[in-house]
């Protein structure tokens, strides 16, 4: 275990000690993201690349933004990718990325999937 914090101070029902183990699972998160995040420009060469999960991987990274802006126009294109390839969960993923986009991002999606597509289809 990485804590060893005395029973008197962490007792989960008392609000000082909910909140000092809220405070520690944060700050595990925090680390475990911190550590286990890869960067998006990594993930695109591993998707061009043909690796299965990383059209996904991309998908989640652009809708929310992880490690840099939102951007349903390009998660919604790589999950859509993803979803061409028999992944599940980025078919089940492309509805709720649907519902946050305009008709101009829905339109410039698809130009972005077919361009997308023809690219990885080249390589």
């Amino acid at each position: 275990m990485f804590f060893n914090l005395p029973c008197s101070t962490a007792r989960a029902t008392e609000p000082r000690g909910m909140k000092l183990w809220l405070a520690v699972a944060l700050l595990v998160c925090l680390s475990l993201t911190a550590f286990g995040a890869q960067s998006s420009s990594e993930t695109q060469r591993k998707a061009e690349q043909g690796n299965a999960g990383a059209p996904e991987n991309l998908g989640w990274i652009y809708e929310l933004g992880d490690g840099g802006p939102k951007d349903p126009v390009r998660a919604h294109a790589w999950s859509n990718i993803a979803g061409a390839n028999g992944n599940e969960d980025a078919k089940k993923n492309l509805v709720s990325i649907e519902k946050e986009m305009c008709s101009e991002q829905k339109a410039e999606e698809t130009t972005r999937a077919r361009e997308l597509f023809e690219r990885l289809a080249k390589e």
